[in-house]
């Protein structure tokens, strides 16, 4: 069970920096938005999921005005590869998606983009089976309400041993988004038909 919104997951993130909690919070936020959020494995939110960042100050270090750009950088990293680390090891998943949304015509229409396809389990099952069925792709989106410009959408679809790579234009705008999921396989079937509360 995990969709933008996490699930049953848990991220303790944990610095000896000297930062302000509203500072620290406010970034953290930011992270979330583009790492934690972009992830799906089955399109199923849990009731418990959370992310942490804690400082505790003890290297004594203060994190300056002019460092805080930097600092973001660091924490975007860190919550970026907590992120791809769901999506790679998501039940019963053989290969990673990592799918980019490029031409967008606003940030929410590129991150509803991504989360489309991420979520789309007739493109997860097209990884599994190493298809190139854009199609399915061109399904995934039709079913949102983004703006997409039809006639000069592109895709380019990279296939490898262990992930996928999935990018598309929409030739919208110029907001960008991407987000990580995972193939469909039998082995999620079979984890998920065998538990029992």
């Amino acid at each position: 069970m995990i969709a933008p919104g996490l699930a049953t997951m848990f991220a303790f993130i944990t610095t000896d920096a000297k930062i302000g909690r509203a500072a620290l919070q406010k970034m953290l936020k930011v992270s979330v938005a583009k790492s934690f959020n972009m992830v799906s494995v089955d399109n199923c939110q849990s009731t418990n999921d959370c992310v942490f960042a804690l400082a505790n100050g003890l290297s004594g270090v203060g994190i300056t005005r002019s460092q805080l750009p930097a600092f973001q950088k660091a924490l975007d990293f860190v919550c970026e590869f907590l992120a791809k680390a769901i999506a790679r090891d998501g039940e019963g998943a053989s290969k990673m998606m990592t799918v980019s949304v490029k031409g967008a015509a606003s940030q929410a229409d590129a991150r509803a983009a991504v989360k489309a396809l991420i979520g789309s389990f007739l493109l997860k099952a097209a990884v599994y089976g190493r298809d190139k069925n854009t199609g399915r792709i061109l399904q995934a989106l039709g079913a949102t309400q983004i703006k997409v410009n039809w006639p000069k959408i592109k895709f380019n679809w990279q296939m490898g041993p262990t992930e996928d790579q999935i990018l598309v234009n929409l030739a919208a705008g110029n907001k960008t988004a991407v987000g990580w999921g995972c193939d469909l396989t039998e082995g999620y079937v079979k984890i998920n038909a065998d538990y029992h509360t």
